[in-house]
């Protein structure tokens, strides 16, 4: 009887540890889930940023310097080629939004540009994007955070190992805005 009583106090504990397992490793995969569920957010308004790229290389061919359109041009072409870790996707896109600011910038100041339909119409839509992209960033931050805080904790980091989950990187910003070009009086650009 005495053995009895110690088998089933093991198996009373090999069962509750297989249900704390099974418990964590459901909450570590539901997070993990939300994680790359929201990468795929950013990755969807990322790539309907750039698809109104050629658009505003169209209306800026001819009007603004080549260098302001090649430099477009090739980030864009960085971003889509991008399949780094989120740092450097990060990086790249940041990258893409400095050219798309330069170039909005010298379309604001180019006559005849600025006031064009079509040169509104894309500069409206990139900024709505970009609005979109930042609030899904913001998303996806905060559902890394919350999946690095579980896998930080001790029974997190247990259970993410068996199942080979590692830290997922944070998509930081790495693009500042460009300031606003001075507009002189007589609408041509202040130096």
């Amino acid at each position: 009887m005495h053995v009895g009583v110690i088998l089933g106090a093991v198996a009373l504990i090999i069962l509750i540890l297989a249900s704390w397992a099974g418990a964590s490793s459901r909450s570590l995969r539901h997070l993990h889930e939300r994680v790359e569920g929201s990468w795929q957010q950013i990755e969807v308004e990322s790539h309907r940023r750039r698809q109104l790229i050629p658009m505003l290389i169209d209306a800026l061919t001819g009007r603004a310097p080549d260098e302001v359109v090649s430099d477009l041009v090739e980030a864009r072409g960085r971003a889509q080629q991008a399949r780094g870790s989120a740092a450097d996707q990060a990086r790249l896109e940041g990258e893409l939004s400095a050219a798309v600011d330069r170039a909005l910038a010298t379309g604001e100041c180019t006559p005849g540009l600025k006031a064009s339909g079509p040169f509104c119409d894309i500069r409206a839509e990139l900024a709505a994007i970009d609005d979109r992209i930042s609030g899904e960033r913001r998303a996806y931050n905060a559902d890394v955070d919350a999946y690095n805080a579980v896998l930080e904790t001790p029974s997190g980091a247990v259970v993410a190992r068996l199942m080979g989950l590692r830290p997922a990187e944070r998509f930081e910003s790495t693009w500042t805005a460009m300031p606003v070009p001075a507009v002189a009086a007589a609408g041509g650009v202040a130096e």
